[in-house]
């Protein structure tokens, strides 16, 4: 896999499409994104970052991919109750254009942290997108230093951590990056990156967690007690109420499959151990996602790579109270790298790599949205499916179709613009041979 960074000029293709979206007025839908993070605001899935592949066409045959990444100047939200996207304009002091960063929402503003940059450098910088004015500002640090290194405490250079909220304030935990070099670099333990070839540009895994102050813009590194995680990188996380939830991860050649919460109360670590040899478990991965879904007992997690580099295809159900983990059987949907999030008890999640093996030479990305819940569909979007399906099928301008004047004899407006809603994105998906991934025992929000 190759990720490689390239000149501003290059954008103004993204420019162009977003331009000749809006001048159609189409149904828009986002291109394939790995390595990005996803986060809920309210009824939006927000995602920021990260890059798409395109293939190359002189080495179309041989699978080889090129990588670009998104711009953090244009946004996409995807409204649960409506079932749309939306391309969104930012402006104001951007970050750079990151994958694999951490973001956290506070207070009605978009936090960005860490994270790989184009410019083959991490990012060690905070940004706000306030997303009331969709102005971006960067908080930390508050003078930008030029010439000399960063004398203000900040965590060393990394990607590939988690981050959540909790009163006020945003946590960052764990990741992969640089090894410290300045004292006001923030790391607490970390496990060296014995592979890496280059003595001057060691990398390591993390464990430490980070707590940043928004009303002060300033780090510190917080002890926490009991069973401290070992360090890793591209950990399965969310957090519940006032338990913050990692399974897994990657510390060198391991994909593990340990599974801690930390108790923001106690400010204490706990390890969920298995009950039994017997008990079902998920094997050991990275890159997989972990969400709240259905109520604040039970946790979803979806897909990842296992320590043989296979991609996996598996749902899991964690309950709370129980303790114990449940595969659920009736959805497969191969893919990692991806992100998410959950509302209205909804798991979404989008992008990320369904190529079967991290071996693989020809790298299949996605841009399938998936959707989970443990709720039966309502009959309501059930019935507006399958009304707008069969019209899309059926008529090659499905916008004149006569449908349209019998279903207002016997629906109210409210639900025929619903319907022509649905039709409007089926019809664009069918045309651009996007596919929307849905599990039998999923449905969208109730409309």
């Amino acid at each position: 896999m190759a990720v490689r960074a390239f000149t501003l000029d290059e954008y103004q293709d993204d420019d162009q499409t977003r331009d000749l979206f809006r001048s159609q007025n189409v149904c828009l839908w986002p291109p394939v994104h790995v390595g990005h993070c996803a986060v809920v605001w309210n009824k939006y899935l927000i995602l920021f970052g990260g890059f798409t592949t395109i293939s190359l066409p002189s080495r179309s045959f041989d699978g080889s991919d090129d990588s670009r990444y998104h711009s953090s100047r244009m946004l996409w939200f995807y409204d649960a109750e409506s079932c749309e996207w939306k391309l969104e304009d930012t402006y104001g002091e951007s970050p750079p254009f990151l994958s694999s960063a951490a973001c956290a929402i506070l207070n009605d503003c978009l936090y960005v942290f860490c994270g790989y940059s184009k410019a083959n450098f991490y990012n060690e910088k905070v940004y706000r997108l306030d997303l009331l004015t969709k102005i971006w500002a960067r908080v930390f640090p508050m003078i930008d230093p030029i010439t000399s290194p960063l004398t203000e405490d900040h965590p060393s250079g990394r990607d590939k951590l988690a981050s959540f909220v909790h009163e006020g304030s945003i946590y960052l935990f764990g990741g992969y990056g640089s090894i410290p070099s300045f004292r006001a670099e923030l790391h607490g333990d970390y496990t060296i990156d014995a592979d890496r070839e280059v003595i001057m540009d060691l990398k390591a895994w993390f464990n430490c967690l980070i707590r940043f102050n928004i009303t002060e813009h300033k780090f510190d590194l917080v002890q926490a007690v009991g069973p401290l995680p070992p360090p890793r990188a591209a950990c399965a996380s969310c957090k519940v109420g006032n338990r913050f939830f990692i399974f897994g991860g990657r510390l060198s050649y391991e994909r593990m499959s340990d599974f801690f919460f930390l108790d923001m109360t106690k400010l204490k670590w706990t390890k969920i151990e298995r009950k039994s040899e017997n008990e079902q478990w998920p094997v050991g991965r990275s890159w997989a996602v972990l969400s709240p879904i259905f109520d604040e007992n039970h946790l979803l997690l979806q897909g990842g790579l296992d320590s043989s580099g296979n991609t996996l295809s598996d749902f899991w159900v964690f309950d709370v109270s129980a303790g114990t983990w449940t595969e659920i059987n009736f959805a497969n949907s191969r893919v990692f790298w991806h992100a998410g999030g959950s509302i209205n008890n909804t798991v979404y999640l989008f992008g990320g790599f369904k190529h079967a093996t991290v071996q693989s030479r020809n790298e299949e990305s996605s841009n399938e949205l998936i959707t989970v819940s443990l709720n039966p569909p309502s009959l309501q979007y059930i019935a507006t499916e399958a009304i707008a399906a069969s019209i899309v099928n059926t008529q090659e301008n499905y916008e004149s179709d006569s449908a349209w004047a019998v279903l207002n004899d016997y629906l109210i407006p409210r639900e025929i613009s619903c319907i022509q809603r649905t039709a409007k994105r089926l019809k664009y998906l069918k045309s651009r041979d996007v596919r929307i991934n849905v599990s039998e025992a999923s449905s969208s929000p109730r409309r």
